[in-house]
C-alpha cells in the first residue's frame, strides 16, 4: 500500500450520489452514520500504516547497525597486522561517535610492571600518560570494577569520579569503558569530547560492541607479547612473518561457533567444521545438544544471565560426532541489537590431551599415596598383632575353665588370624621381589593362561583370544605378568552370572608422542607398548565406582569374603614394569581391563632399570636387605636401586641366608632387621658371619635388647640404626662403608 494511498476518496464519491437522496432525512441521517464510521476506519487504518513504516524503519536501523558490526568484523578478520587491526578498532568508533581522541589502557596481568597505551593519535600519548597517575588509575579501576558496562561524564565538570582528575586531558565530555577477558578487569577504554557532549545512544554503542572489541584487544596484545617473547628467547633474526587474522580465525586452532537466541548453531569456522567432519551435524541445532547432560544446565544457566559484552568461561566434555568426544574450554560472548537481534559467539580451544593427562596423573599420585599410606598403617597393624597374639593365648591359659569365657576367647583369636591373614595378604601382595629379569614374550604367557583357562573354567563360559603374532619379545618379569593375568581371569569368572565369554587380546601399539588415544581416552607418553586387553560380558562395575576399583580393600563382590586386594595388586604390578593400566566398563554388558607395557629392549631397560642392568653389567654395588615389614623392604629397595646399586630382599632371617649363599661374592653389604618371624636378626647374623667372617653388616631396629646388640657390634657389625631414620642418613651411612659417593 502506497504511504499517499487516502482510502476515504471512494467513499466520498458515493456519498456525492447520495446526495439526491436529501429529501429523505432518515436515509441521509443513517448514511451520515455510514460516512463517520468510514472516517475512523480510515484514521485507524492511517496510524496502523504509520507503525508498521515505524517498524519497518526500526528494522532497517537494526539492520544496518548488524550489517556495521559484520563489516567491521570482516575488516578485522582481513587485517594483516596487529597496527591494521588497532587502526581499525579506532576507525569503527569514530564512524560511530564523535570524539577527538580514544586512548586504551592493556594491563594483561595485576602484578606485571608492563602495561600498553594505544592511541589514535601518537602525538597526544603524552597527555594520556600524564593522567595515568596511581591515584587516576585507582579511581577508574574502581569505578570500572564496581559496574558492568561503561560509563558517561556528560559535563567533567559537573558530573565527577571520585579521585579522578580529567584537567590534564582538556576533555568536556568522557565515556569510560571496560576492557575485561574471563571476568577480568585487563584494561579500559577512554573516549574524549573536547568540542561537543557525548549522548546516551553513545554509551548505548559503546555497551553493546565493548566485549567484541575487549576480544580482539587481548588477541591483539596477547600475540604481540607472544611475538616479543619469541624474539627474545630465540633471537629470531628475521622479521616474524605476519599472519593474516582471517586466516587465524578461521583456519587457527580455536573452533569458533555462532548461535542465535535460541542456542540453535547458525555459523561455524573451517576449524570447527574440520572438527565434525559434517557441517550439517550442527548448523540448525541447538548447541547444549552436543554436550554432556550433566553439564547442560550449568551451560544453559551462563547463557541465560548473560549480558551483552559479557565474557564467560567453562570447560565441558563436547560430543560433536559419536566417535569424537573432545574436551572444550569455552568463552562466551553475547551481543544484543536493539532487544531484537542477540548473537552468543563461542570461542572453544580443544585440551582434551591436558585434561586426560592431568585426570590421569593425579589418579595415579592418589593412588600412590593411598597405597604408601595403607603400608604404612598394615604395618602397625601387623607389629600389634605380632605383641597381642601371644599374649592372648597365654592371656587364654591362665584363665579358669569356664565355658562360656573360653567361647568368648575363642571367637577373639578367631578374629586376630583373620586380621593376620588379612594383613599378611596385604604385605606380602608383591611377595616374589627378587624374580630374575629375563626375556619373554607375553603372547606365550597368554596362552599358558588361555590353555589353563579352557581347562578350569565353568562350561557356561566361552575363552576367547585374540593374540598379535607380530608381539616382539621383551626383557620382563614372566611371574609378574602371569599374576596379572590370574588376577584378572578370577574376576571375569566371578563377574560372569549365566553364559558369558572371557577374551584375552594383544597388539602392539606405537603411540608417536604423548598424547590421548581414542576412542578410549587413555593418556600415554610417548614409547612402543604391548597392549593387553583382558574382556568378559559379565555383570559389569557401576560407573560411580569404578574410579575407586585399584584402590587397596576396595571389593565390588556381593559377599563380603574377598579383601579388595586383587585390582590393587594388579594396578602396582603394572607400575612396577613401568606401564599403565585403564577400566572401561558398561553394567550388564562388557568390561574391559586395559594394560599398556613399555616394549623395551635389553638396552632400553638399562635405561630404565639403572639398578637391575647396571649392576649386573658394570657390577655396581650390591645390597641385601632383609626385614620383615614389606615398606621399609621396599622402601629401602627403591632409593637404593636410584642411587645406583643393586638390591636383593629378603622377609626374614631364613629368607636372608638362602639369598646370601646363592650371591655370597656379589654381595657387598647387608642391612639387617633384628625382630623378625622364623630367624630373628641375631641368628641370621652368626650364620652369615659363618659363611663370610668379613661380610659388612648394619643393623636396624626398634625393639631390639640392649645386650643383643652389644654382643652383635662386638662380633663385627659395622653399626647400629634405630628405626624410625632418616633414609638420608642410611644412605650415607651405606655410602660410607662401601666408599660410594
Amino acid at each position: 500500500m502506497s504511504p499517499g494511498f487516502n482510502i476515504s476518496e471512494p467513499f466520498e464519491q458515493i456519498l456525492k450520489r447520495l446526495d439526491a437522496l436529501k429529501k429523505n432525512p432518515e436515509l441521509f441521517s443513517e448514511i451520515a452514520n455510514i460516512f463517520e464510521q468510514i472516517k475512523q476506519i480510515e484514521k485507524y487504518t492511517n496510524t496502523a500504516i504509520n507503525t508498521l513504516q515505524n517498524y519497518y524503519l526500526q528494522f532497517t536501523k537494526q539492520v544496518d547497525i548488524l550489517s556495521s558490526l559484520i563489516d567491521f568484523q570482516t575488516r578485522i578478520n582481513n587485517a594483516v597486522s596487529h597496527n591494521e587491526i588497532v587502526n581499525q578498532i579506532f576507525s569503527f568508533l569514530k564512524e560511530n561517535i564523535p570524539f577527538q581522541n580514544v586512548f586504551l589502557y592493556l594491563k594483561l596481568n595485576e602484578t606485571d610492571h608492563q602495561y600498553e597505551i594505544l592511541a589514535d593519535d601518537e602525538k597526544k600519548k603524552d597527555e594520556f600518560l600524564a593522567f595515568l597517575t596511581k591515584t587516576n588509575l585507582e579511581g577508574v579501576t574502581e569505578t570500572l570494577n564496581s559496574r558492568e558496562l561503561g560509563v558517561l561524564i556528560g559535563d567533567v565538570k559537573e558530573d565527577i569520579i571520585e579521585n579522578v582528575s580529567w584537567n590534564v586531558l582538556k576533555a568536556r565530555s568522557v565515556i569510560l569503558f571496560p576492557i575485561r577477558m574471563k571476568g577480568k578487569l585487563i584494561g579500559f577504554g577512554l573516549l574524549i569530547g573536547k568540542e561537543n557532549a557525548f549522548q546516551l545512544n553513545h554509551l548505548s554503542f559503546i555497551n553493546l560492541v565493548s566485549g567484541f572489541i575487549s576480544q580482539t584487544i587481548f588477541h591483539y596484545s596477547y600475540f604481540s607479547r607472544l611475538k616479543q617473547r619469541l624474539f627474545k628467547q630465540f633471537k629470531i633474526k628475521k622479521d616474524f612473518e605476519e599472519q593474516g587474522y582471517a586466516r587465524y580465525l578461521e583456519k587457527g586452532p580455536m573452533f569458533i561457533f555462532t548461535l542465535d537466541h535460541n542456542g540453535v548453531v547458525v555459523h561455524m569456522n573451517s576449524q570447527a567444521i574440520k572438527k565434525i567432519n559434517n557441517e550439517e551435524d550442527l548448523i540448525g541445532k541447538k548447541f547444549l545438544g552436543f554436550i554432556q547432560k550433566d553439564h547442560r544446565k550449568a551451560l544453559q544457566n551462563i547463557l541465560n544471565q548473560m549480558r551483552e559484552g559479557d565474557v564467560r568461561f567453562y570447560k565441558t566434555p563436547v560430543v560433536l560426532t559419536p566417535e569424537n568426544e573432545s574436551i572444550l574450554e569455552l568463552y562466551f560472548t553475547k551481543m544484543q541489537l536493539q532487544n531484537n537481534f542477540i548473537m552468543t559467539i563461542i570461542f572453544g580451544v580443544d585440551v582434551t590431551q591436558d585434561y586426560y593427562r592431568n585426570e590421569h596423573r593425579g589418579r595415579n599420585e592418589a593412588l600412590d599415596e593411598i597405597t604408601r599410606f595403607s603400608q604404612i598403617i598394615i604395618s602397625y597393624w601387623d607389629n600389634l598383632l605380632k605383641e597381642l597374639t601371644p599374649k592372648i593365648s597365654l592371656f587364654k591359659e591362665s584363665l579358669t575353665q569356664n565355658e562360656a569365657t573360653q567361647r568368648e576367647f575363642q571367637m577373639f583369636e578367631r578374629s586376630m588370624r583373620q586380621t593376620s591373614r588379612l594383613v599378611k595378604s596385604f604385605l606380602e601382595f608383591d611377595a616374589n621381589e627378587n624374580e630374575p629379569l629375563i626375556e619373554i614374550n607375553i603372547n606365550d604367557i597368554a596362552k599358558e593362561k588361555l590353555n589353563e583357562l579352557k581347562r578350569k573354567s565353568p562350561k557356561n563360559i566361552e575363552v576367547q583370544y585374540s593374540l598379535d603374532p607380530g608381539i616382539p619379545s621383551m626383557l620382563s618379569y614372566p611371574g609378574k605378568i602371569r599374576k596379572l593375568l590370574d588376577i584378572f581371569s578370577q574376576n571375569s569368572i566371578e563377574a560372569i552370572e549365566d553364559r558369558g565369554y572371557v577374551r584375552i587380546s594383544t597388539q602392539v601399539v606405537n603411540v608417536k608422542e604423548d598424547s590421548v588415544l581414542k576412542p578410549n581416552l587413555f593418556f600415554l607418553h610417548k614409547g612402543k607398548y604391548i597392549e593387553i586387553i583382558f574382556e568378559d560380558n559379565g555383570i559389569g562395575i557401576d560407573t560411580r565406582v569404578l574410579s575407586q576399583i585399584f584402590k587397596p580393600f576396595f571389593s565390588t563382590k556381593i559377599r563380603n569374603d574377598g579383601i579388595g586386594l586383587g585390582l590393587f595388586v594388579a594396578y602396582n604390578i603394572v607400575k612396577d614394569l613401568e606401564g599403565e593400566i585403564f577400566v572401561k566398563s558398561k553394567q550388564n554388558e562388557v568390561t574391559k581391563f586395559f594394560v599398556y607395557i613399555p616394549c623395551k629392549g635389553d638396552l632400553e631397560m638399562q635405561e630404565i632399570l639403572p639398578g637391575m642392568a647396571e649392576a649386573i653389567k658394570e657390577k655396581s654395588p650390591t645390597i641385601l636387605v632383609v626385614d620383615d615389614e614389606f615398606n621399609i623392604r621396599s622402601m629401602l629397595k627403591e632409593v637404593f636401586e636410584m642411587n645406583g646399586y643393586f638390591v636383593f630382599t629378603a622377609a626374614n632371617g631364613k629368607e636372608g641366608i638362602d639369598i646370601f649363599k646363592k650371591h655370597l661374592d656379589q654381595i657387598d653389604l647387608i642391612i639387617l632387621d633384628m625382630v623378625m618371624p622364623v630367624m630373628d636378626g641375631k641368628s641370621a647374623f652368626f650364620e652369615i658371619k659363618k659363611l663370610n667372617k668379613n661380610q659388612k653388616i648394619i643393623i636396624i631396629s626398634g625393639y631390639a635388647k640392649k645386650e643383643d646388640l652389644r654382643e652383635i657390634l662386638d662380633k663385627g657389625a659395622l653399626a647400629f640404626m634405630s628405626k624410625p631414620f632418616q633414609i638420608e642418613s642410611i644412605v650415607e651411612k651405606v655410602g660410607e662403608y662401601l666408599n660410594v659417593n
